[in-house]
């Protein structure tokens, strides 16, 4: 079999980015499914068989691919201003818009005074919170969906971009002090972050497995792009890296929580970059990943609202609907935020400012 070089594979658009992050964003709903429905995520198949959700694997998967990427637009840039502008402009204007979209449907379905939501401290709380990103998302909203079978989370979802901003943030600290230009010194100190997520998984640490599960997948992405030109993809080796997935899933579910680490970031990179064919046309569709992802968690609440629903109509109510709105989140902000003619003249702008801080201080 042919193997590929990930150099040659990753110069281009011609891969499998928008289609994975489609399906992941899906496993994700699907999985929050199980919570809303019957508030016990325990019921989810994978996590009955490994004690691992599927959208668990799912968003670890998503930050394997980020890696990849942000490492790649830091590396192909190697500009601050540049960087700034493409990860706001990506991440925060149908943030933006959904934070509005959650408040105004929860300002007809809370259970309190609309009055007294629109004074509430943390109606204030959770709507700071979630435009900045910065301090973590803002948990609840007073009065949503009391009566559900899992009466919290208001919008689940949201909590993992705090996570990705703090990666952000990490790759231009990287990409400033020159770092990028030791690679070796780089796969080390991911090495030392994945070993300690491992071991924390495999002792069973939860509270470091949550602190250091992000940021060792999102190394791991990032060392795949670092690496790329000694990194060959070969279906041989995906189909044996999809096969220890499914044989620790099926004779070591114990183990399945720190197996999966080892394996997923080379099964993840053969998923973007192997399959291709008639599968790649989806690339014309847009991008609707983020809009299913920001939108899935609130939404499945909403449809959960229901009396007595079932699963299967559940998820099918819940991904019609943000299907449908994380369309024309895509179509209507951010493809129109992205083709915007200002980014430029603010990246300069923005450029310039950090010029002129950087010579005040030298």
């Amino acid at each position: 079999m042919k193997r590929l070089a990930l150099a040659d594979s990753a110069q281009g658009r011609d891969n499998n980015f928008l289609l994975i992050r489609m399906v992941l964003a899906t496993m994700v709903v699907f999985t929050h499914s199980y919570t809303f429905t019957d508030g016990d995520e325990h019921l989810e198949p994978l996590f009955r068989l490994t004690s691992v959700p599927m959208g668990y694997v799912a968003v670890d998967m998503f930050f394997i691919m980020s890696g990849f990427l942000i490492a790649q637009s830091w590396i192909r840039r190697s500009d601050l201003a540049s960087f700034m502008m493409s990860r706001v402009t990506r991440i925060y204007p149908a943030l933006w818009v959904n934070v509005a979209f959650v408040l105004i449907v929860s300002t007809m379905i809370t259970s309190i005074p609309l009055r007294e939501f629109l004074a509430h401290t943390e109606t204030w709380k959770w709507t700071a919170k979630n435009l900045l990103m910065v301090f973590g998302s803002g948990g609840d909203l007073p009065g949503d969906f009391v009566n559900n079978p899992h009466p919290t989370w208001t919008n689940v979802s949201l909590w993992t971009l705090s996570w990705e901003l703090y990666c952000y943030f990490a790759i231009a600290i990287i990409g400033l002090v020159g770092a990028f230009r030791h690679r070796l010194a780089l796969l080390g100190f991911s090495a030392i972050i994945c070993g300690v997520h491992l071991y924390s998984s495999y002792v069973d640490l939860e509270n470091w497995t949550s602190d250091f599960r992000f940021p060792a997948m999102f190394a791991a992405g990032m060392c795949f792009f670092l690496f790329r030109d000694k990194i060959r993809l070969h279906w041989g080796a995906f189909a044996l890296s999809s096969l220890g997935l499914l044989l620790s899933m099926v004779f070591a579910p114990a183990a399945f929580e720190w197996i999966y680490p080892i394996l997923l970031p080379y099964f993840t990179i053969c998923l973007v970059f192997l399959p291709g064919g008639w599968i790649r046309n989806y690339n014309q569709c847009g991008d609707y990943s983020y809009g299913m992802y920001i939108y899935g968690g609130f939404i499945g609440q909403v449809v959960a609202m229901i009396p007595a629903i079932g699963l299967l109509p559940h998820l099918g109510l819940t991904f019609g609907i943000t299907l449908g709105l994380a369309a024309l989140s895509w179509h209507l902000v951010e493809k129109r935020i992205l083709e915007s003619p200002w980014k430029q003249p603010t990246t300069d702008w923005i450029r310039q400012r950090i010029a002129r801080v950087r010579s005040q201080t030298v």
